[in-house]
């Protein structure tokens, strides 16, 4: 009884375990969205290392630059031995002699005025911490770029295989109806045989589009930050139509361009300002304090002349100074000119850049307003000529079973039905794209 109960309780175990593995399957191999993949496209901080660097470096040269008020100190220590002969003035002799001195220093100097330069760095640091923001944001635009583009050939290869199924499904069935009439006498036995090449050809297509498709998922998987070799599924095409318009947009590099030359234009007149400083007059507080020992260090009021106790000499030479310090720049052999003059060269470039490329991002949104507009009357056109065609493919199948046309003819017509369906999902899977690109800014 004990081991029926032992056995019954290993066996649920093993139902229950193997239900969870079946739903984390599931989970892991339920189709994703587009969005979903942007997602986790822009939680792979592996894509973003140096921005993430980047954006941490700017970040401690801001904050630590807030210290740059306070002032410097600095202290020194030095030990010294000399050795040389010395005449001894009681003596009126020579001998040899030896001296062992050490000397301590503290120096401390805060600048009190330098043009304010102080706030005019601080704002430098800052305006150069929000360009590493921007470019932040830029690559996360190319990542959701990069992964739309993967997506959106995922889906025209998908498209592709379908499509090609279905006509690798047809032939064989029109082969079935071809061997009907050979065996009737109606048509010649030869037009089986190039129907059988015709799907030889269309089953390696087919296994050339599945080689694309798994290429394509491994590129999709790279960004999303999962084994390269996982099987990605997407949601269909269908669905992600109706999600086209949803608020998740991606916004054009040439936004990031504009606003990049806009942050490097204030960050060169702030490098001006903050250059400027350094020919302006500058105050600063100075500060120091020492003492020292030496063994030449005497008292000659007693008989011996005993060296002077260490603890004295460093109590009785200890000096302290306090002052300012001025410094006027007078003749710096046209730095200051030839920097003025630079410097208006690259703000009169810089504005024209600005210009242009706001001229440019203008441009830009208009030419795809306008893409969309004629994208979804051509959409509907061209569905309406795969519909056609579709009808003439099929009546040209009866036509040519009842013999009226040569099977050169059929393959003619059929070849332009595929191209016609293959050129509305382009353009299907064109419009997914451009609605997601963000025209309201």
């Amino acid at each position: 009884m004990k081991n029926k109960l032992i056995f019954a309780l290993i066996i649920i175990l093993f139902h229950c375990q193997f239900a969870i593995v079946n739903s984390q399957l599931s989970i892991v191999n339920s189709p994703i969205s587009l969005e979903q993949c942007i997602e986790l496209g822009l939680k792979n901080t592996n894509l973003l290392a140096t921005q993430l660097a980047n954006n941490e470096r700017t970040a401690l040269n801001y904050n630590f630059g807030k210290w740059s008020f306070l002032p410097s100190v600095s202290t020194s220590s030095g030990y010294n031995i000399s050795y040389g002969r010395k005449l001894d003035p009681f003596t009126n002799t020579f001998g040899v002699n030896s001296v062992y001195s050490n000397s301590f220093s503290v120096y401390s100097q805060a600048t009190l005025f330098q043009g304010f330069r102080y706030f005019k760095q601080n704002k430098l640091n800052q305006l150069i911490q929000e360009n590493t923001k921007v470019d932040f944001e830029r690559n996360n635009e190319r990542i959701k770029t990069q992964i739309v583009n993967h997506c959106i050939a995922i889906w025209k290869l998908q498209l592709k295989q379908i499509q090609q199924q279905k006509i690798i499904e047809g032939l064989i069935s029109f082969k079935l109806k071809q061997k009907e009439l050979v065996n009737e006498g109606r048509i010649r036995g030869l037009d089986t045989l190039e129907t059988s090449i015709n799907i030889r050809t269309q089953q390696i297509s087919l296994r050339n589009i599945e080689k694309d498709l798994r290429i394509e998922t491994m590129n999709l998987n790279f960004y999303l930050g999962k084994k390269l070799n996982e099987n990605t599924e997407l949601l269909p095409l269908n669905a992600a139509i109706e999600q086209a318009a949803t608020t998740l947009k991606i916004n054009l590099d040439e936004f990031y361009q504009l606003e990049d030359l806009k942050t490097k234009f204030e960050v060169t007149k702030q490098q001006y300002k903050v250059e400027i400083t350094q020919w302006m007059p500058t105050l600063s507080l100075i500060g120091n304090l020492g003492t020292g020992y030496s063994t030449n260090n005497k008292d000659y009021s007693s008989p011996s002349s005993p060296i002077i106790n260490y603890d004295n000499q460093i109590r009785n030479n200890l000096y302290q100074g306090i002052g300012f310090s001025l410094s006027v720049p007078l003749f710096n052999r046209g730095e200051l000119i030839k920097r003025v003059k630079t410097y208006n060269i690259t703000k009169q470039e810089q504005e024209i850049l600005v210009t242009n490329k706001t001229n440019e991002f203008e441009k830009k949104k208009l030419e795809i307003k306008n893409q969309l507009e004629f994208l979804i009357e051509n959409i509907r056109i061209q569905k309406a000529i795969c519909s056609d065609k579709d009808t003439i493919y099929q009546i040209s199948k009866t036509l040519y079973l009842e013999g009226k046309i040569r099977l050169v003819e059929l393959e003619k017509i059929q070849t332009d039905w595929v191209n016609a369906v293959q050129l509305a999902n382009e353009l299907e899977l064109e419009f997914v794209k451009l609605n997601r690109i963000n025209l309201s800014y």
